[in-house]
């Protein structure tokens, strides 16, 4: 009998690569799912994302999310997996929305709007952001969090940009769309900016 191939380079390896993808991750034991998340291939982190939020394994994933010596891309799939059960963290989000890394202020929007509901007093910010990138998660956070308190902040982003950066157009028209009263949306029809109305 032929006898099973063994790792060759480590935790990127093609081996693990194979068994992760098989139907045999529920027998993967919770540490390796976590270090997983940080994997070279985008199939093996979200697996290992996906098995780690079926398993409601929400403080790891919180830790992963929080952590500065977790790589990037291991972070982010911590907040991806917290999303998938709508568990949102209040105090990790405000330090997620004031890291300098814009991706991670950028994924802390998106995890928010996916969690729905009423956003974080610290979300505001982020509408404003030098990044266009994050501003352009924050507007559509606000939209997929239906969260009209919002209003003020993604006006300020659509006339800031005055129509000149057409992601961020569609992504406060998105906010506005699915966030806000019509009678809200009315009264924006005499905004100065042509961008706005």
């Amino acid at each position: 009998m032929r006898a099973s191939p063994k790792p060759t380079s480590g935790p990127n390896s093609h081996f693990i690569l194979r068994e992760s993808i098989k139907d045999v991750t529920a027998k993967v034991a919770d540490e390796e799912l976590i270090e997983r998340l940080a994997h070279a291939d985008q199939r093996v982190r979200l697996d290992a994302q996906w098995e780690l939020a079926s398993r409601k394994k929400w403080d790891a994933l919180k830790k992963v999310a929080a952590s500065a010596e977790a790589t990037q891309l291991a972070r982010i799939h911590a907040l991806w997996g917290l999303s998938q059960g709508k568990q949102f963290d209040e105090a990790l989000f405000a330090t997620l929305a004031s890291e300098k890394d814009p991706e991670m202020r950028g994924q802390a929007a998106q995890w928010a709007g996916k969690c729905g509901g009423k956003l974080p007093e610290k979300f505001g910010p982020l509408l404003t952001d030098g990044s266009a990138r994050v501003r352009f998660l924050a507007a559509m956070a606000v939209g997929k969090a239906r969260d009209g308190s919002q209003l003020d902040g993604v006006i300020v982003m659509l006339a800031a940009n005055a129509g000149n950066d057409a992601f961020l157009q569609h992504a406060g028209a998105f906010a506005i769309q699915h966030a806000f009263h019509v009678d809200s949306i009315v009264k924006l029809g005499t905004h100065p900016s042509a961008a706005v109305r």
